[in-house]
């Protein structure tokens, strides 16, 4: 395993993450303790380790008490609200063109 400082590494971000597709790289502090790891990953590897953290796990909890909850959203639903927020924008650029100038 290499070694860097994390001053260092936020010098050398692009290089060390070329590196770390080969060899972890060990981050420390000031002080010399180690703090962070950089390492490659492919996809596998990025599909497991999100499997494995708490907050991607507490995430699927939540969406699988809110579906049983509340039921699924419908193509019809999502659709509708995509329209409506582009139909917004949509007028709210037109009122910005008549009112700063456009007159």
């Amino acid at each position: 395993m290499k070694i860097a400082t994390v001053d260092e590494a936020q010098r050398r971000l692009p290089e060390l993450l070329r590196e770390a597709r080969e060899d972890t790289i060990g981050l420390t502090d000031a002080d010399g303790n180690l703090v962070g790891l950089l390492a490659g990953l492919d996809e596998d590897s990025i599909d497991d380790l999100l499997v494995q953290t708490p907050g991607f796990k507490a995430m699927i909890a939540r969406s699988v008490e809110s579906l049983q909850l509340h039921g699924a959203v419908s193509l019809e639903e999502v659709l509708a609200e995509v329209r409506a927020a582009a139909a917004r924008e949509k007028e709210a650029e037109r009122r910005a063109g008549t009112t700063d100038g456009g007159e």
